[in-house]
């Protein structure tokens, strides 16, 4: 199963993964791909992201995600700035130190 793949992959990069099979669709994922898809005729899981802004962490995921052996993987990394529109406005980055 493709995200028992990813949870391994994440685990053996050092990031904590928790699995939750009972979450429905986030519509930052559903609507995107009812329009790309609306025939439905895809597999999508939905990965959260990171809670805090560390692009780094973000980067090595995508790396280890890059690095899994699946064929036709579609990754849509969503939701940051429908969900903390504090942030994306910048009000919460003024003051914050961000690591090189």
């Amino acid at each position: 199963m493709l995200a028992e793949q990813i949870q391994q992959a994440l685990k053996e990069a050092e990031f904590p993964v928790i699995m939750d099979y009972y979450r429905g669709y986030d519509h930052g994922l559903y609507v995107p791909l009812t329009l790309m898809y609306p025939d439905a005729d895809i597999s999508s899981i939905q990965l959260s992201l990171v809670h805090h802004l560390d692009a780094k962490q973000h980067l090595t995921i995508g790396y280890v995600l890059q690095s899994l052996d699946y064929e036709n993987l579609l990754v849509m990394a969503l939701g940051f700035s429908f969900h903390n529109m504090k942030v994306f406005k910048g009000d919460q980055l003024k003051n914050r130190q961000f690591d090189d």
